[in-house]
């Protein structure tokens, strides 16, 4: 392992300066489209049940055989197996597989019989972890390309990747609940901010104990970064389980916001390699501070606003980019590229501003594809729940649905 690390270290000192061949280049541009652009939008047109759904996913296979096979002709700059090309070869076993249950279903066959039935939730199971796939691969594919998280900088990587898209994803979370979410927190008697609450609490019991030997390894003494992941995750897990006691009942509570302030700030001030560093994830700090603000002022000022709502998932899409894309590393390349970190943190931002565009595209799209009463994103007001109801269980139902789908 030391051998592979200072092998490493010497190619970065030394630089590869050469551009990616042809081949490559092509490749990358051609599953870019096809995984961040055409298989999500099949995605959203399959769960639509739209005529457009297999037209869209057959185009997709017909870029992506190409686009798998091209770095074959470019072997030479991979000389050893990576994780970009481990996940491609699972990847196409899961491709193979839902593409055989989608050539099933559309035969239309056994309509009546279990084996179909077993076959409809294998292709719905793996289609709906698509995404979270699909992400992987992107990411893993950008990191082969950078060459970047080799040796002793897997553990940062990991930490900083895997935190960085959990911001992403709960933001996209925070905007589907936006348009689907609120009828079914009205009909359960929960606040968005007990769900919030709950996710951090769990979310700082898996950091707090794997901060220290997984992302990073394990040593007599607790270095500095160990001791940063560890403590956040403990303030995560007490904070959101005060967050969660006081938000019970269907209250809404300003915790999670208070939680993102305080790690933004801790973000800004943590102890860090280059000042370079330090200025990029000081203006990390401030978008989630800015997160964090945005939640609170919509608890408690702004809970009618609803152009007010994109504010927090948008920052948080924001943050989780920032977060990611901050890694020693890629600081290092970053600065090699003369950018100042006002500049590489508009890049990070648009970055942000892109996926979250394509996100409310899609969301849009499938909102234009079904019905409003199917979709459950009609006008709605938010309900609080601060009181135990005498009313009986049909009576509170019907109330519910009269004030979620009541019209001004």
């Amino acid at each position: 392992m030391e051998e592979d690390d200072n092998t490493y270290e010497n190619h970065m000192n030394t630089g590869d300066t050469k551009p990616l061949p042809l081949t490559l280049r092509v490749h990358a541009i051609v599953q870019l489209i096809t995984w961040a652009i055409i298989f999500p939008t099949g995605f959203v047109l399959g769960l639509s049940k739209s005529r457009y759904h297999v037209p869209c996913q057959i185009a997709g296979m017909v870029l992506t055989l190409p686009g798998f096979l091209l770095p074959h002709f470019a072997h030479e700059r991979h000389p050893h197996s990576n994780a970009h090309t481990v996940f491609g070869s699972i990847l196409a076993c899961y491709m193979l597989g839902q593409v055989g249950c989608g050539i099933f279903l559309s035969l239309h066959i056994y309509q009546t019989s279990r084996f179909r039935r077993i076959v409809q939730l294998v292709h719905s199971f793996l289609g709906f972890c698509f995404p979270i796939i699909s992400w992987i691969q992107l990411l893993l594919g950008g990191i082969t390309g950078l060459k970047i998280c080799f040796g002793s900088h897997t553990g940062q990587c990991l930490a900083y990747f895997i935190t960085g898209s959990s911001f992403i994803f709960y933001g996209i979370v925070l905007l589907l609940m936006i348009h689907f979410g609120q009828p079914w927190l009205a009909r359960r008697g929960f606040s968005q901010e007990f769900l919030d609450c709950c996710v951090v609490t769990a979310w700082g019991i898996i950091n707090t104990f794997t901060a220290r030997g997984f992302f990073f390894s394990a040593t007599s003494e607790w270095s500095h970064l160990e001791m940063q992941h560890s403590t956040i995750g403990v303030f995560w897990a007490l904070a959101g389980g005060l967050g969660i006691f006081l938000s019970r009942h269907g209250q809404r509570s300003v915790a999670p916001g208070l939680i993102l302030i305080v790690t933004g700030w801790e973000a800004g001030y943590l102890e860090l390699t280059t000042p370079y560093s330090q200025l990029v994830h000081t203006a990390f700090g401030y978008v989630l501070m800015a997160a964090g603000a945005s939640k609170m002022a919509d608890v408690c000022l702004l809970s009618d606003c609803k152009a007010w709502r994109h504010t927090t998932p948008f920052l948080l899409t924001a943050a989780g980019v920032m977060f990611l894309s901050s890694t020693d590393q890629q600081l290092r390349k970053v600065l090699v590229k003369q950018f100042d970190h006002p500049t590489y943190a508009l890049i990070q931002i648009s970055t942000a501003v892109l996926i979250y565009l394509f996100v409310n595209v899609l969301l849009n799209l499938y909102q234009h594809l079904k019905p409003v009463r199917e979709t459950g994103s009609g006008k709605y007001e938010c309900l609080e729940m601060s009181e135990p109801s005498e009313e009986s269980d049909g009576e509170i139902k019907a109330r519910v649905e009269q004030v979620i789908w009541s019209s001004p």
